[in-house]
C-alpha cells in the first residue's frame, strides 16, 4: 500500500510512468494502474488490495457442514477409536460427496475448519483402551 501511495506521490510531483516505474523496479502499466484505481476510487482506499473470489468450491457448504460434523466425531475402527488421518478425510469426501482432491487441498480444508494436524505420540497411544494397547503391543 505505501508503494502505491508513492506512486501517486510521485505522479503529483510531475514524474513520467516510466520514471516511477524504474525508481520502483516494476512496468509503467503497474504505475499506470495504480494511477487509475486512486483516480476512480478518489481516495486512498482504492488503492488497498480488494477481494478475490477465486475458483469456486467442488464441496457444497451443506456437504461441507456434514463432512466437519463427521470428522469431529472420534473415528471408531475395529482396532478401537483413532482420530482422523488426511486420508482418511480425503476417502470421506470422496465417497460422501463425490469429489476427489490431493491430499494436501485436504490438508488446507482441514486447517481451514479449525483442525490440527498432529503426530503420533505417546499420550495419543495411551488414549486407546488398554485392550487395544495389549494387542498392539503383542504384534
Amino acid at each position: 500500500m505505501r508503494e502505491r501511495i508513492l506512486m501517486n506521490i510521485r505522479l503529483l510531483e510531475g514524474k513520467s510512468l516510466h520514471e516511477i516505474g524504474d525508481e520502483f523496479r516494476c512496468v509503467p502499466s503497474k504505475v499506470h494502474y495504480w494511477k487509475e484505481r486512486f483516480k476512480q476510487d478518489g481516495h486512498v482506499e482504492g488503492l488497498r488490495d480488494r477481494p478475490r473470489s477465486g475458483r469456486p468450491s467442488l464441496l457444497s457448504k451443506r456437504k461441507e457442514e456434514m463432512i466437519q460434523r463427521i470428522i469431529e466425531r472420534p473415528r471408531i475402527t475395529r482396532e478401537g477409536i483413532s482420530s482422523w488421518s488426511t486420508t482418511h478425510v480425503r476417502e470421506l469426501i470422496r465417497t460422501k460427496a463425490g469429489v476427489t482432491y490431493t491430499t494436501r487441498h485436504v490438508i488446507r480444508l482441514m486447517h481451514r475448519w479449525g483442525f490440527e494436524k498432529i503426530k503420533p505420540r505417546p499420550e495419543h497411544c495411551r488414549a486407546a483402551s488398554k485392550r487395544v494397547r495389549r494387542r498392539f503391543f503383542k504384534k
